[in-house]
């Protein structure tokens, strides 16, 4: 869209619902198959992100246990204490000390808006405790 001289602006996301809500600016927002092309398009990265974020926190979901039970008991905890405690349910530092990616993973004026159906989530939070 920006190679065109538009650009695309989130203005809602409705996870319960799989809506998201965008909005074509500049150049794109007066072409004619705008809206095609981009309901195509943002679902695609979607659909594709989704599965991404699953996969990250399907791989890290034991050192975010630890995280959320060390956050509950604590309340604050500080960056090292939580590198430390999401690398020993990991069994193994996540990250590198210089990179913060995990590399194990493949990885205007005029407006016109437009909705995207996004995939209802499959992934669900573990329920945590009460405090």
């Amino acid at each position: 869209v920006q190679a065109d001289g538009g650009d695309l602006v989130l203005l809602e996301v409705d996870v319960e619902e799989g809506r998201v809500v965008v909005q074509l600016q500049g150049a794109c927002s007066s072409c004619a198959i705008s809206a095609t092309t981009l309901q195509a398009g943002v679902e695609r990265i979607l659909r594709e992100q989704e599965a991404r974020a699953i996969e990250v926190l399907t791989l890290h979901r034991r050192g975010l246990e630890a995280l959320t039970r060390s956050l509950l008991e604590h309340e604050t905890i500080d960056g090292a204490e939580a590198a430390r405690l999401i690398d020993e349910a990991h069994g193994e530092p996540v990250h590198s000390r210089e990179s913060k990616t995990v590399s194990s993973l493949s990885t205007n004026k005029t407006r016109t808006e437009t909705e995207v159906l996004a995939p209802a989530p499959t992934w669900q939070p573990p329920t945590l405790p009460a405090v």
